[in-house]
């Protein structure tokens, strides 16, 4: 399959909704993404989107699944990142390209640092519940991962929104301690 240009990629594009992202209009000019896109992403953000919603108590369901959902949207970007973007400066190094992704293409607020906040999520996130069940180097500053249950109306709502709903926190906030990793953030952006 044709790997999507850096131009392509730097298209605005504006958010699925509650629908397959295999949907979107703007896959129409590329098929084999959309192909690609409709078999492998879909049904995973399905089930992310369903993860959101926990814990759902009165249903006996009172874990969260937040690092559950925090790794499965890391694998997401780090897929896309993987096969789907390649800068005009791209190494064989698809760690390095997820950090590039992030830091280029995440809604990252005006304020924020991407490249700081890329590399919490790539190193201090992903790679250890990737490799090593979430420990860290103890020279590692800590991280905790936060994620609250939402409703079908919230996630509607962000799943529409171009823009950061002021409701919703940041994906990665610093708390004088070490990081918090809000997966409803990360999940939006």
């Amino acid at each position: 399959m044709k790997a999507v240009s850096d131009d392509v990629t730097a298209r605005p594009v504006k958010k699925a909704g509650n629908m397959p992202l295999s949907r979107m209009q703007e896959l129409n000019e590329f098929l084999a993404v959309k192909r690609f896109v409709k078999s492998r992403l879909d049904a995973q953000l399905a089930e992310v989107r369903s993860l959101m919603k926990l814990p759902i108590r009165e249903a006996g369901i009172s874990d969260d699944c937040s690092f559950a959902a925090a790794m499965t949207l890391c694998n997401l970007i780090h897929g896309i990142a993987a096969v789907l973007y390649t800068p005009d400066n791209a190494k064989n190094d698809r760690h390095g390209r997820f950090r590039d992704l992030l830091e280029s293409f995440y809604p990252w607020e005006p304020d924020e640092n991407s490249n700081e906040k890329s590399l919490v999520i790539v190193e201090l996130l992903r790679n250890p519940l990737a490799y090593s069940f979430g420990i860290l180097l103890q020279e590692c500053m800590a991280i905790k991962i936060r994620k609250d249950a939402m409703t079908d109306a919230q996630l509607a709502e962000i799943e529409k929104a171009d823009v950061r709903p002021d409701w919703i926190p940041l994906s990665v906030c610093d708390d004088f301690v070490g990081y918090v990793v809000d997966v409803t953030g990360l999940y939006w952006g």
